[in-house]
């Protein structure tokens, strides 16, 4: 099948081994792939000699290349088959002048190279020498489409295993992915970096990207190879092989460590596979991840990089972001505002052995006690108290192929947000309790349409509301475009009340949308609730216009902005640049690897004027707070409590003796209506109507 789109995976040929790049004047190619090639159609096996440059191959055809069919970029026919294999004879009159080679590799659907007999790339097959009718993998050629083909680099070290002065020869075997396969592609260019101004071969073609030396960073670097040098689906997940090397905060990190035990945070096995919507349009691509136990079934809990213990992460690869930082930023700024973001961690990428930039490694929004702390709900659970508790829903796109659990209205139009279950899992909820978690959305909806803020039967018996007004404080705060509609998660525990968040996809903020599709939605003089577009369930919007909610939105927000508080001017300045000056290197390989970073320091300073202007404009447009008064602390101190106690014969279980005890200090009865614990992980809402008497 055709694909319209490319990804552009580069390839070390040093099993993984990146090494000191040598200084390289220019590029030349020494191997087009219309050059004169001898070859080989794969209906038998061919000479095990054929990757040699010893090898007679008198007896074989000869052809401009590419070889294959029906993909219109074949300048020599071949029959349908499995498999071709081509070779082409070249001369280095020095090898001396040469720091690196790059093979660019056009290809349907997988290949290995071989350089004097010795392979230098892969993609798409296994085995050391396939067999002639192996297949290989499903992989489309791009050149034909207007792409471009697929590099593979040859560092100076493995240069000299198979490089040598005078006569080469590159063999290539191509492998279709079936016998009845449509097409068949085989397009190869090799070309060399020259350390001087000589000129040695030709020049490169108008498409040739050189190669981004890395060699060390004060990041960690994560290093990820398929097996067999797969390229990455969308689905279903395939294996991996990853390392991580770490020798601390602030320790410039070598490629080299990768092969020393003491300076590798992770050293195992992974499932992968791409991650995002829109983002998938990019030619660099996100991630995510599984790490494995070494059966490649089951999952392994592990803490990358000082991360809490999990199994499930996100190489978050910053689409269409030119800051490289918003959402590190509003992620550890929601954190510090009391609420759970996910962590992160800056690192740089090497995919199947070559530099694929900088990333943000993310944990997954999911269940845990260090994450989302709700319980796990199971299937048996659909009666009270346990159909009640934990959740995790979200309103988002639907192109991730998860079914809609039912949809609401915004004040856009009707039914157009839609809600999806992400725990349970889609396939596991039961009837009960989607019915159960859709009638608190219901109830909040129907609660601030009537602006009902009673403590006994209003919107604040169904909600926390710190979490609501944290998580309108953070996204409008930053203006962000797919607040409310998309990326907008909701949890509640058993026994608790809804609360909103996690954040999550704060790319499209503080000023920056999908300016190439014609977008400009993160403004800082609109709410992002009611700016026409992206604006959520109505229930956003009620809540807002509700004279108390707004009041302590308000006074929330005026507290936040305070000097040494989380979303303060000149703290989030000082954070900015901290950032900046953690990434600003790893920036620059990022601009030169995929053209997308030309002016950090200008995207950072955009940012911060964007902060400015919009803190004064929600101050303003927020009003006055005076009118929210403070709670009034009722006389009641927690005097016991019964933690872990030990087992016994009447409590086989010891956990089934724990017990809080709360007593009224006081001497009048208090009314304990809208009290609650708070939070997720210890969850108890007293109900209305509740009277605690003295003593």
């Amino acid at each position: 099948m055709k694909k319209l789109y490319f990804l552009t995976i580069l390839l070390s040929l040093t099993s993984g081994h990146l090494v000191q790049g040598q200084l390289t004047d220019h590029w030349e190619t020494a191997i087009f792939n219309n050059d004169t090639w001898s070859y080989f159609v794969g209906l038998s096996e061919p000479d095990p000699n054929w990757r040699s440059l010893t090898f007679n191959d008198s007896g074989w055809s000869q052809g401009p290349g590419g070889f294959g069919y029906s993909d219109n970029d074949d300048n020599t026919i071949i029959p349908a088959c499995l498999s071709v294999y081509i070779r082409k004879v070249f001369t280095v009159a020095d090898t001396a002048v040469i720091s690196k080679a790059l093979l660019s590799m056009d290809y349907d659907d997988a290949f290995v190279a071989y350089l004097n007999d010795v392979e230098i790339g892969r993609a798409g097959i296994t085995g050391e020498h396939p067999a002639f009718d192996q297949p290989g993998s499903d992989h489309e050629a791009k050149m034909y489409a207007g792409g471009e083909p697929e590099s593979f680099y040859i560092y100076k070290n493995q240069l000299k295993t198979c490089l040598l002065p005078g006569k080469n020869v590159l063999a290539i075997q191509v492998h279709n992915s079936s016998i009845t396969s449509s097409d068949l592609s085989s397009n190869a260019f090799l070309s060399f970096g020259i350390k001087n101004i000589t000129s040695n071969f030709r020049p490169v073609p108008s498409w040739f990207k050189a190669a981004t030396d890395f060699n060390s960073t004060i990041l960690p670097i994560v290093i990820i190879n398929t097996d067999g040098g797969t390229e990455i689906p969308d689905s279903p997940r395939i294996l991996a092989s990853m390392k991580i090397i770490s020798r601390g905060n602030g320790v410039r990190n070598q490629v080299t460590d990768q092969d020393s035990a003491q300076f590798l945070n992770y050293n195992g096995r992974i499932n992968i596979e791409l991650r995002g919507s829109a983002s998938q349009s990019v030619e660099k691509k996100a991630y995510g991840f599984s790490t494995l136990k070494y059966d490649n079934i089951n999952e392994s809990n592990v803490p990358l990089l000082g991360l809490p213990p999990d199994n499930d992460w996100i190489l978050n690869g910053f689409a269409f972001e030119p800051s490289l930082m918003r959402d590190y930023l509003c992620y550890n700024l929601s954190r510090m505002m009391g609420q759970y973001a996910s962590r992160t961690v800056y690192c740089e990428v090497i995919l199947n052995g070559s530099y694929n930039g900088i990333y943000l490694l993310e944990e997954k929004i999911k269940e845990g006690p260090s994450r989302v702390n709700v319980i796990k709900i199971s299937t048996n659970d659909n009666s009270f108290p346990e159909v009640t508790g934990g959740y995790i829903t979200k309103a988002d796109k639907t192109t991730g192929g998860d079914p809609v659990a039912w949809t609401m209205s915004s004040y856009i139009g009707n039914n157009d947000v839609a809600y999806i279950h992400e725990l349970p899992k889609p396939q596991f909820v039961t009837p009960y309790q989607n019915d159960y978690i859709k009638s608190v959305f219901d109830g909040l909806n129907v609660a601030a349409t009537l602006g009902n803020s009673s403590v006994e039967s209003g919107y604040p018996s169904i909600i926390d509301i710190p979490s609501f007004v944290d998580y309108m404080a953070i996204n409008e705060f930053s203006a962000n475009a797919d607040a409310y509609q998309f990326s907008t998660y909701f949890h509640k525990d058993r026994n608790g009340k809804l609360r909103a968040g996690p954040i999550w996809d704060q790319n499209l903020t503080f000023g920056y949308d999908l300016s190439i599709w014609g977008y400009d939605r993160s403004k800082f003089n609109t709410w992002q609730f009611d700016n026409g577009d992206n604006i959520g369930s109505r229930f956003w919007k009620d809540l807002f216009n509700d004279q108390v909610y707004r009041c302590y939105f308000a006074r929330r927000f005026h507290e936040l902005i305070q000097p040494g508080h989380p979303l303060n001017a000149d703290f989030v300045d000082s954070f900015i640049d901290s950032t900046l000056n953690t990434i600003r290197e790893a920036a620059l390989r990022e601009e030169q690897r995929w053209g997308t970073i030309p002016d950090i320091q200008n995207e950072a300073n955009k940012i911060k004027d964007f902060i400015n202007s919009r803190i004064t404009w929600m101050t303003i447009n927020l009003g006055d707070f005076s009118s929210c008064s403070n709670p009034e602390l009722p006389n009641l101190v927690i005097s016991k409590i019964n933690y872990s106690p030990v087992a016994s014969l009447d409590f086989p279980s010891g956990d089934d003796q724990e017990f809080i005890e709360i007593t009224n200090t006081g001497n009048s009865t208090i009314n304990a209506s809208g009290y609650y614990f708070a939070g997720t992980g210890f969850i108890y809402q007293f109900p209305a109507y509740s009277e605690i008497h003295p003593g």
